[in-house]
């Protein structure tokens, strides 16, 4: 999303005046690893087809970090959900009248 940067100047008039719209670059992300996880990396780019190890680690990255927010929200609660589930976990109330017969059948069966 773009910006609006205004240029530096002593004059306060043309501070308003002179509006400039910069896109934000590429953010870079860097990190020190061993030699020989280098070496499988790079490995693995060519494997997969990739032009880079860049876009290698970038499609490997997004796929991974994506995979665990998705699992991340899926295995949250919404505040009503998460109240009724305690809720139903502090008093579950009585059985139904199927789960009363299907457990009384399963003693006659079981003795």
């Amino acid at each position: 999303m773009p910006y609006i940067m205004r240029m530096p100047t002593l004059a306060r008039k043309s501070l308003a005046a002179a509006p400039v719209t910069r896109v934000p670059s590429p953010a870079r992300l860097e990190a020190r690893i061993p030699s020989d996880l280098k070496d499988i990396i790079e490995t693995a780019a060519i494997l997969a087809g990739h032009t880079s190890v860049t876009d290698y680690l970038v499609q490997t990255l997004r796929e991974s970090a994506s995979r665990i927010v998705e699992d991340s929200r899926r295995s949250r609660l919404e505040a009503s959900e998460s109240s009724a589930f305690v809720r139903a976990l502090l008093d579950p109330g009585a059985p139904a009248q199927a789960l009363q017969t299907a457990f009384s059948l399963h003693r006659e069966q079981v003795r």
